[in-house]
């Protein structure tokens, strides 16, 4: 009986002993890439692909990166995606890279609209003679733009290029072209190629280098830290062991050794 009371008591401590350990020890984010990366080179167009063949939809900021998302196919061409747009990319035009870099896209690209106080057509291609005004933003409004591409020339004397635009039509987000003749544009800077840093186990993860704000709790919250839920294991476990020693103990009386001469 004494050895079954040891045992649970081992037990016990060793339940308190990982829970403690357990608390006591940090979680460290591993650090890990799944995508492949590619450079943008100069001259970079981003294509749509349909029955019609390729078509190109902007063209890309040098020194920038796409996500490669498979091999070149047996037309010369990257699946990719950049920063929140699919298509694909000439493979003379990207250059596959080992690492992640730290600046990925050209995210901060902004234009304004203007056109003496009326509304700008925004169209689904690069064609203003077509039928294909998607939406009517009035003058001033700020957007962000990928790139370029050719287009119908509106302006003879100003040529044909139309800005690639993302803007917000309620709860959706939409895409489409502004003539030139329309915007005025602050040029894409130019990208810092670095390495992003690799986070070690031994180095502190973000959550630690940026705690939490404390929040301050409402009295009547009911909330249990990991001290209050080992306290609580371990009361539970308790009337489990009292239970197993009162099946297991050895009632009052004679030992089982015990032997009268009447027993004999």
């Amino acid at each position: 009986m004494k050895v079954f009371v040891r045992f649970c008591a081992v037990v016990c401590v060793a339940v308190i002993s990982i829970c403690c350990v357990g608390s006591a020890l940090p979680l460290k984010k591993a650090y890990a890439s799944a995508l492949t990366y590619g450079i943008v080179t100069d001259g970079a167009t981003l294509y749509s692909n349909s029955a019609e063949g390729y078509k190109a939809v902007t063209s890309l900021p040098k020194d920038y990166f796409v996500v490669l998302l498979g091999e070149e196919n047996t037309e010369g061409y990257f699946s990719v995606s950049y920063l929140d747009v699919t298509g694909f990319v000439k493979s003379d035009k990207v250059v596959k890279v080992d690492y992640e870099p730290k600046y990925k896209y050209a995210e901060n690209n902004s234009l304004t609209l203007t056109n003496d106080g009326q509304e700008i057509n925004v169209r689904s291609a690069p064609d203003h003679a077509a039928d294909n005004v998607i939406k009517e933003l009035t003058e001033g409004t700020k957007l962000y733009y990928y790139g370029t591409v050719s287009g119908s020339a509106q302006v003879a004397a100003l040529g044909d290029a139309w800005y690639y635009v993302r803007f917000s039509d309620g709860d959706e987000i939409r895409r489409g072209y502004v003539y030139s003749l329309y915007v005025v544009a602050d040029p894409i800077p130019p990208n810092v190629i670095e390495k992003a840093e690799q986070q070690s186990a031994d180095s502190p993860s973000e959550d630690e280098e940026n705690p939490s704000p404390v929040i301050e709790k409402d009295p009547g919250d009911f909330t249990l830290d990991r001290t209050g839920e080992i306290i609580i294991i371990v009361s539970l476990c308790l009337p489990v062991i009292v239970i197993m020693y009162l099946l297991f103990r050895q009632p009052p009386g004679k030992k089982p050794d015990d032997r009268t001469k009447s027993d004999l």
